[in-house]
C-alpha cells in the first residue's frame, strides 16, 4: 500500500506574513499576541514562538543591554 505524505514545504506553498485561513505557513515577525488577535478560535494546529531573550530566565545569564545587543 502506497502512503501519500503531505509536507508543509511543497513548492506551491508560499510563506505568508499575516494570518489567512488558506495559507499553510505563516512567519510573523512581530509580537505573537498581535497576530493571535486576528486568528479565529480553533483554527490553528500549531503555534511556534520565540521567547523574549535576556530577561533573566533561570537558564540564561542576564546581560547589560548594550553588551547583549553587541
Amino acid at each position: 500500500m502506497k502512503v501519500k505524505t503531505r509536507t508543509l514545504f511543497h513548492p506551491d506553498h508560499k510563506i505568508a506574513d499575516a494570518f489567512a485561513p488558506w495559507e499553510y505557513i505563516v512567519v510573523y515577525p512581530g509580537d505573537c499576541l498581535d497576530l493571535l488577535k486576528s486568528v479565529p478560535d480553533e483554527s490553528l494546529q500549531l503555534v511556534v514562538t520565540s521567547p523574549p531573550y535576556n530577561i533573566g530566565k533561570e537558564y540564561e545569564k542576564r546581560l547589560d543591554l548594550d553588551l547583549y545587543l553587541e
